[in-house]
C-alpha cells in the first residue's frame, strides 16, 4: 500500500527537528568577535542528570509466523522492521537562549512498523500562545477466514469481506493569550481513510465477490474564543466540516461464477464485467459552546450546547454484463446499467444544563437537564436499465427501464432529567444515589418502495425510561481494606427499534485488600441482564464477569502477580432469515476464562519482566489464545540500556481450523535516557 511509505520520512523529520532544536537551545551561543565566556552549568533534566532531558527507545523487530497470516494481522498486525517504541522530550529550561518558547514537549510512540503510531507536540510561551499538534496513523486490517453465510453451513473460505486500509488523523490548535480573560482559538483537523478491500454484491440471483478501492477525507476548520473570569469561564467554537468519499468497485479475479453452487431456472448466474463508482460530498457547519460559573463557594453551574447541520449529495453509476435472473421482473437479463442520485439533510443539536451544590462538607447534590434533537431527511432517485431481457420461457426480448423515487425521514427528540446525591465520607463509609428519566419521541416516514417485510415501519413513537442507581463504599487505611457495591435499574415502557430494552439491571461488587507493600488482593464481580420479551422482538441477554488478582512483593526487587477472570454472556433474539424472511431465533453464547501470571525482577544493572496468559472460550465459537511475553533491560551506562524482547501468540480454533496461527516476535533495541 502506498500509505505505508511514510514511516521513515515521518520519523526522520520530527527526530531531526527535535534533536536539532534541543541541542541548539542547550549550546552556548557567542558572537565571534567577543571573547568566549567562562562555561556555564547546563540546567539539569527533570530526572536530575545534566544535559538534554529526553528518553528514547528504538530497535528492530523480527517476526516468524506459521499458520494463517491473515488472522494474525486481523488480531495483532505487528510486523517485522524498524520501530521507534517511544520518544519523550519535555523541558521548560532553555537557558535564556530563546524568547519564542518557554515550554516544549514532544511524545512519539510506535513509529515505523507499528500498526498504531502517534506523535504529539506541545509548545508555547506563558500568557502568549499555546500550540498543540498531533498525528495518528492506524492500520486497519481484517481478513477473517470464515465468513458467516446463511446459505453455507461451513462459511465461505476464505472470507470475502476484507479490508487493508489506513486511517491518518492530523489535528492542530493554537490558543492566543492563554489564561487571559479572552483567549482566541484557531484549529484544523484532517481525517483520511483509504486503501483496498473486498466485499460481496448480490445481483441476478447470485452473490459475487468485488474488489474495493476507498478514499474518504474529512476536513474541519474551526475558530472560537475562550473566556476566563473569576466567576465564569467557557469556550465557544464555530467549525466548518467538509467530507468527500470516493469508492470504486470492480469484479474480483476469479469471481465470475459467483457463490451459488446450483443452477437457477436452468442457468448458472455469472458476471462477465462489473464496474461501479460512488462519490459522496457533504458540508457541515458545527457550533459548540461550553460555560461554567459559580454562585458563591457552594454552587456551580454548567451549561453546554452543540449544533450541526449537514447537507450531502451522492451519485453512483453501475454497469455490468453477464447471464443473470430477476424474479421481481420474472425475466432473464444480460446486462444492467444503473444510476443513482441522492441527497440527505441532517440537523442535530444538543443542549444541557447542570447544577452542583455542596450542601455540607462531604455531602453534594447535583441536578441536570439534557435535550437533544435529530432530524434526518433523504431523497433518492434510482434509474435501472435491464438489458437483453427475456421471459422465463424465452420470449419477448427487450430492454426494461425501472425508475424508483424514494423519500424517507426520521425525527428524534430526547429529554433527560437527572438528580444525584453523593455522601463522600461519613467516617469510613461513602454512599450515592441517583434517578433519571428519559423521554424519547421518534417520527419515522418510510417510502413504500423500501419496505420488504410485512408490517408498518413508520409512524410516531414515544418511549420513557426510568433509571435508578445506588452505591455504597467502605475504606479503611489502617486495615488496608476497600469495599464497594453499586446497582442500576433501567425500566422502559416500550421499545421503538429492535435493539431497545424493556428491562436492564446491573450489579457490581468490588473488594481490595493491601497489606502494606507486601500483598495486594482484589476482586470484582458484575452482572448485566436485559430483555425485551415483546413477541415481535423476543430478546433476552445476560452477562456475568468475575475478576480476581493477587500481587505479592516478597522482597524489594521482586514482584509476582496473578490474575484470573471468567466471562459469561448469553443472548437470544428473533430474526428473519435473509434468504426467505422466515422468522427464526438467533442464539449466541460466550463462556470465556483467562489466566495470567507474571514476575518482575529488578537489580541494577538488570531488569526482567515476564508473563504468560491463556484465554479459553467455550461458547458458540470456541477458541484458545496463549501468550508469552519476556523483556530484559541491561543498563550498560547510567543513561543507556540494551533491550531484548520475545513475544509468542498462539491462536487455536476448536470448530474450524482455518484461522490457527503461531507467531513469534523477537526484538532488540536501545534505550537512552540521559
Amino acid at each position: 500500500m502506498t500509505a505505508r511509505k511514510w514511516p521513515f520520512v515521518g520519523l526522520l523529520v520530527p527526530l531531526a527537528f527535535t534533536f536539532t532544536f534541543s541541542f541548539t537551545l542547550g549550546a552556548q551561543q557567542t558572537p565571534a568577535a567577543e571573547p568566549t565566556p567562562a562555561p556555564q552549568p547546563v540546567a539539569a533534566s527533570p530526572a536530575g542528570s545534566p544535559g538534554v532531558p529526553f528518553d528514547i527507545e528504538f530497535g528492530y523487530r523480527f517476526l516468524d509466523i506459521s499458520g494463517n497470516r491473515d488472522m494474525y494481522r486481523s488480531q495483532i498486525n505487528e510486523r517485522e522492521g524498524f520501530l521507534l517504541r517511544s520518544f519523550n522530550f519535555a523541558t521548560t529550561d532553555f537557558g535564556g537562549k530563546t524568547t519564542l518558547v518557554d515550554n516544549f514537549r514532544l511524545d512519539m510512540s510506535d513509529v515505523g512498523i507499528g500498526p498504531a503510531s502517534a506523535i504529539r507536540l506541545e509548545a508555547g510561551r506563558a500568557e502568549a500562545y499555546r500550540l498543540r499538534l498531533s498525528y495518528d496513523r492506524r492500520e486497519q486490517f481484517s481478513a477473517l477466514p470464515a465468513f458467516a453465510n446463511p446459505l453455507l453451513s461451513s462459511g465461505v473460505i476464505p472470507g470475502q469481506h476484507t479490508i487493508d486500509r489506513v486511517r491518518t488523523l492530523f489535528n492542530a490548535e493554537l490558543e492566543l493569550l492563554p489564561g487571559r480573560a479572552i483567549t482566541p482559538i484557531v484549529g484544523y483537523e484532517r481525517n483520511r481513510y483509504e486503501g483496498p478491500g473486498q466485499t460481496t454484491y448480490t445481483v441476478g440471483a447470485d452473490e459475487f465477490r468485488l474488489r474495493s478501492d476507498l478514499s474518504d477525507t474529512t476536513q474541519e476548520f474551526r475558530v472560537g474564543v475562550g473566556f476566563h473570569t473569576a466567576a465564569v469561564s467557557g469556550q465557544i467554537l464555530q467549525g466548518w466540516r467538509r467530507f468527500r468519499d470516493n469508492e470504486t468497485l470492480t469484479l474480483a479475479p476469479g469471481a465470475e461464477g459467483g457463490n451459488r453452487s446450483n443452477p437457477v431456472l436452468g442457468i448458472d448466474p455469472s458476471l462477465i464485467t462489473f464496474q461501479r463508482s460512488d462519490e459522496t460530498t457533504a458540508t457541515t457547519p458545527v457550533t459548540t459552546a461550553f460555560v461554567t460559573g459559580r454562585i458563591g463557594p457552594a454552587v456551580r453551574l454548567i451549561g453546554s450546547y452543540y449544533r450541526a447541520k449537514a447537507s450531502g449529495d451522492s451519485s453512483e453509476q453501475e454497469d455490468l454484463t453477464g447471464s443473470l435472473v430477476s424474479f421481481p421482473l420474472s425475466r432473464f437479463f444480460t446486462g444492467l446499467s444503473e444510476s443513482t442520485t441522492s441527497r440527505s439533510d441532517l440537523t442535530q443539536w444538543k443542549g444541557s444544563a447542570r447544577v452542583e451544590v455542596s450542601i455540607v462538607p462531604g455531602l453534594d447534590a447535583t441536578a441536570g437537564y439534557v435535550k437533544q434533537h435529530r432530524e434526518l431527511e433523504g431523497y433518492e432517485l434510482i434509474n435501472s436499465l435491464f438489458l437483453g431481457t427475456t421471459t422465463f420461457v424465452g420470449g419477448d426480448p427487450k430492454d426494461i427501464q425501472r425508475l424508483i423515487e424514494a423519500r424517507t425521514s426520521l425525527e428524534r427528540t430526547e429529554e433527560t432529567f437527572e438528580a444525584r446525591l453523593v455522601a463522600r465520607a461519613v467516617g469510613p463509609f461513602s454512599a450515592r444515589a441517583g434517578w433519571s428519566r428519559t423521554n424519547q419521541d421518534v417520527t419515522l416516514t418510510a417510502d413504500p418502495t423500501e419496505i420488504v417485510v410485512p408490517g408498518s415501519q413508520e409512524g410516531t413513537f414515544d418511549r420513557r425510561i426510568d433509571s435508578f442507581e445506588a452505591g455504597v463504599g467502605f475504606a479503611d487505611k489502617a486495615l488496608g481494606l476497600t469495599l464497594g457495591a453499586d446497582a442500576r435499574r433501567d425500566r422502559a415502557d416500550r421499545p421503538v427499534v429492535r435493539t431497545d430494552f424493556i428491562v436492564r439491571d446491573r450489579v457490581r461488587l468490588r473488594a481490595m485488600w493491601n497489606l502494606r507493600d507486601l500483598v495486594r488482593i482484589g476482586a470484582t464481580a458484575m452482572q448485566v441482564e436485559n430483555f425485551n420479551r415483546w413477541p415481535e422482538v423476543g430478546y433476552s441477554g445476560k452477562m456475568r464477569q468475575y475478576v480476581g488478582d493477587v500481587e505479592v512483593t516478597p522482597v524489594k526487587d521482586l514482584r509476582v502477580r496473578f490474575n484470573a477472570s471468567r466471562y459469561e454472556a448469553d443472548s437470544s433474539v428473533s430474526i428473519r432469515r435473509p434468504q426467505d424472511f422466515v422468522l427464526d431465533t438467533s442464539i449466541h453464547s460466550e463462556d470465556g476464562r483467562s489466566f495470567e501470571g507474571g514476575v518482575s525482577w529488578t537489580r541494577t544493572p538488570i531488569a526482567i519482566d515476564a508473563s504468560a496468559a491463556r484465554f479459553d472460550n467455550y461458547g458458540s465459537f470456541p477458541f484458545r489464545i496463549d501468550r508469552i511475553r519476556l523483556r530484559a533491560d541491561l543498563a550498560v551506562t547510567p543513561g543507556a540500556s540494551v533491550i531484548a524482547e520475545w513475544s509468542l501468540d498462539e491462536y487455536i480454533e476448536s470448530s474450524f481450523l482455518y484461522g490457527d496461527y503461531r507467531a513469534n516476535r523477537y526484538g532488540v533495541g536501545l534505550r537512552f535516557h540521559p
